[in-house]
């Protein structure tokens, strides 16, 4: 962002060159009389133009923003399944496309399970999106050092388990592939019916 006033001043030259050309009355049929101007005025108005195209689209990095919606959406001895929604802000002008979403998901601090998603995600401008998250797992895995039992006590009682989200993420704007880092912490009861 150090560069905006640069680019300003650039654009401020440009119109004072624009001005410049018009007072003088060169006229064609050109927007600007070019066999008329010198080299170095060509080069300089080529510059500007370009330099002041770029200091109006700067694009900023989209972020994560946090894990939402967080819920059970089956919890039985052979399989539980997490639902929840992945929160984004875009605060560009531009929209573009999630490409790229990884995220291990963690359950008591045990891996559990991986979010892969590689299809891309139109993604709206200035403005927040969600991409819906599935997680399924076989309790074992979270309960496996305290045996079936105790894992099968912990459904039916409701139990909390605390969740970690944490992967990257990568967008695609303009032509130009944008990574950041996505983690959050939730936590859930495993009885689906008291949310």
């Amino acid at each position: 962002m150090a560069t905006r006033p640069f680019f300003m001043l650039l654009n401020f030259i440009l119109l004072v060159f624009i001005k410049l050309t018009n007072t003088l009355k060169l006229r064609s049929p050109y927007i600007f009389p070019m066999k008329q101007l010198s080299f170095f005025a060509q080069i300089l108005f080529i510059t500007l133009a370009i330099s002041s195209f770029f200091a109006c689209n700067q694009a900023e990095k989209p972020y994560f923003k946090n894990i939402s919606n967080v819920r059970i959406n089956k919890a039985t001895i052979q399989e539980i399944e997490i639902l929840s929604d992945a929160v984004f802000e875009n605060p560009n002008r531009l929209g573009g496309t999630l490409s790229t979403l990884d995220i291990d998901v963690y359950a008591n601090n045990i891996l559990v399970g991986n979010i892969l998603q590689n299809d891309p995600i139109n993604i709206p401008a200035n403005g927040e999106f969600s991409v819906p998250l599935k997680v399924k797992f076989a309790p074992k895995k979270l309960f496996s050092d305290k045996g079936l039992l105790t894992g099968l006590a912990m459904v039916l009682d409701n139990k909390k388990v605390d969740l970690q989200f944490k992967g990257n993420a990568g967008v695609n704007l303009a032509g130009v592939d944008i990574k950041f880092p996505v983690e959050d912490f939730q936590s859930v009861y495993l009885n689906k019916t008291n949310e």
